[in-house]
């Protein structure tokens, strides 16, 4: 669903709706938040030249799981390729405290600190 080619000028929700910009994002900015989604941050040109270099690929083999596989080539040819089971969260499940970070981390910058962490 997320493995189409996102061009400029993006929306926010079609940002967060592309596998390649959301992993360009991810490798830019170490994380992957509301915050980054910010109209400013959508002309990131390092996010975009990331994203650009970025090809998405359906396979089968991952229909009804929550695996994810991905390849870096280098210019040489060579390559690395990393595979996760599933999200954490989803397995592992999160525990009561992790869950409370990432509601901190996700609003941070979003609503005022002593809303979020009400």
């Amino acid at each position: 669903m997320g493995g189409w080619k996102a061009v400029r000028p993006l929306t926010s929700t079609g940002a967060q709706m592309s596998n390649a910009y959301v992993a360009a994002t991810e490798l830019v900015a170490g994380q992957v938040l509301p915050a980054q989604f910010r109209h400013h941050e959508l002309e990131s040109d390092e996010v975009w030249g990331l994203a650009d270099k970025t090809s998405c690929e359906h396979n089968k083999d991952f229909d009804n799981r929550y695996s994810q596989r991905a390849t870096i080539t280098f210019n040489d040819k060579s390559t690395i390729t990393a595979m996760v089971k599933a999200a954490k969260g989803v397995d592992p499940a999160l525990t009561n405290e992790e869950i409370v970070g990432k509601w901190r981390l996700i609003t941070k910058g979003v609503i005022d600190d002593e809303r979020g962490h009400g």
